[in-house]
């Protein structure tokens, strides 16, 4: 009996880490992306060093557009983000805080790649749809660091979906 328990709770968690795993989520699960986004946010902030914030603004959570030409926007995605305001000390260098951010990713196998100005890194790991970027403002001590997490895209039935206000928050 203990081993038949121990075999279902395995196929259990087995089945959960599938619908993480290298395929976007399909129709109708937006709001499954939802938890996930934010809390890989909320594990990039916990990667500044906390000595150096000064304070946090307020998350930013919704859903966007996967093609924001697309008229209906079926297609949407959670993003989850939040401006970090970083102590005004020339001790505080956000390009270094920023590297050492991306290097503990890419120490766990995320890929980074630098945009065209350099104050922005986005990370992806080919085994997950979503993404991380962070920016920074372009001062070399103080300012502010952005990070906002994008989970995959799932198919809704667009802007006004009834369950997409609702994950909005819109009423």
């Amino acid at each position: 009996m203990k081993r038949a328990i121990a075999v279902l709770g395995a196929v259990i968690i087995l089945t959960s880490l599938v619908g993480c795993g290298e395929e976007p989520l399909g129709a109708g699960r937006l709001a499954e992306s939802k938890a996930p986004a934010q809390l890989l946010r909320v594990e990039a902030v916990s990667r500044v060093p906390g000595y150096q914030v000064d304070s946090m603004g307020t998350p930013s959570e919704g859903s966007k557009a996967c093609d924001p030409s697309d008229p209906e926007q079926k297609s949407r995605f959670w993003r989850s983000s939040v401006e970090i305001f970083m102590i005004d000390n020339a001790s505080v260098r956000p390009e270094a805080i920023v590297s050492d951010i991306v290097d503990s990713f890419a120490a766990q196998d995320w890929v980074a790649e630098e945009g065209e100005t350099s104050l922005t890194t986005t990370l992806t790991k080919p085994a997950l749809a979503s993404k991380i970027s962070i920016t920074r403002t372009p001062m070399d001590t103080g300012g502010t660091i952005t990070i906002a997490v994008d989970g995959p895209c799932a198919m809704t039935d667009g802007f006004n979906d009834p369950a997409v206000k609702r994950l909005d928050g819109r009423p």
